[in-house]
């Protein structure tokens, strides 16, 4: 139903005329890395069902961007990806995946495998 607003009529008098509704304008739909976090962890759609509660449509409609998230969403998928949500939403780990996971051993202040991993890169040549 339309609103209703008190209009001054001319001699004192009152009416009310019915107001049409405004439009919302359209909020940009914030990107985030959810389908690739859930391929890169090799969780089919179905498998990210059950673990997250969702109907298959609602992950579909995330995923594609088709319907916005909430936090205690980003925070299901976070859990269910074993990601951070700000992961979920700045890192493509398809793109990134071996750094993703060293930095969580950064991060998670594994220093032990930390110093295993860097004690095998190759040692830095010098260019004459």
């Amino acid at each position: 139903m339309y609103a209703r607003r008190a209009i001054q009529a001319e001699g004192g008098g009152c009416y009310s005329a019915a107001m049409p509704p405004v439009p919302k304008p359209k909020r940009p739909r914030t990107k985030h890395f959810l389908a690739e976090w859930r391929e890169f962890r090799d969780i089919t759609q179905e498998r990210a069902i059950e673990r997250l509660g969702w109907s298959q449509s609602k992950l579909s409609r995330i995923e594609n961007g088709k319907t916005p998230y909430s936090q205690d969403d980003l925070e299901a998928a976070a859990v269910a990806y074993d990601c951070s949500v700000v992961e979920l939403l700045t890192v493509n780990p398809l793109k990134e995946g071996q750094v993703v996971d060293l930095m969580r051993l950064i991060r998670d202040r594994d220093e032990a495998t930390v110093l295993a991993i860097l004690r095998g890169l190759p040692a830095k040549q010098t260019s004459r």
